[in-house]
């Protein structure tokens, strides 16, 4: 990671697919129960002279679920004041003031800069495209 500036833009865009992943997992396995789970689905489309083949269950299960473990082993992996910050700031999403009772901003604002830099080192290590 060059800058934390980059680091912050990275965490962010990786949360909000973690985020969207999660709630996606969750319409998969809640609402869609008819959602097909075979393979290989090919589709033409009248007019087209390529087919595609459309994502079923378990590729997307597989999919949103390996994201979803990986984001989670990373922050495992961290020290305990990093993962406290990035669980409190970007998992749980609490207010910017959850930290008062624990830290002075100038203390919060550093240990989340050390704690963003170190994700983004993991997750760019760990990360497979």
């Amino acid at each position: 990671m060059n800058s934390y500036k980059q680091a912050d833009v990275l965490i962010t865009q990786v949360f909000y697919k973690y985020h969207t992943y999660k709630r996606m997992l969750k319409v998969l396995n809640d609402d869609f129960n008819d959602f097909p789970y075979q393979s290989g689905n090919l589709v033409q489309e009248k007019g087209s002279s390529v087919p595609y083949s459309i994502p079923t269950r378990v590729t997307l299960e597989d999919e949103y679920g390996g994201y979803i473990r990986l984001v989670e082993y990373i922050i495992a992996s961290l020290d305990e004041e990093s993962k406290s910050v990035l669980m409190n700031t970007y998992v749980l999403r609490k207010r910017k003031w959850w930290n008062d009772a624990y830290m002075s901003d100038a203390t919060y604002y550093r240990k989340r800069k050390k704690a963003i830099i170190s994700f983004c080192e993991l997750y760019n290590a760990l990360k497979k495209d």
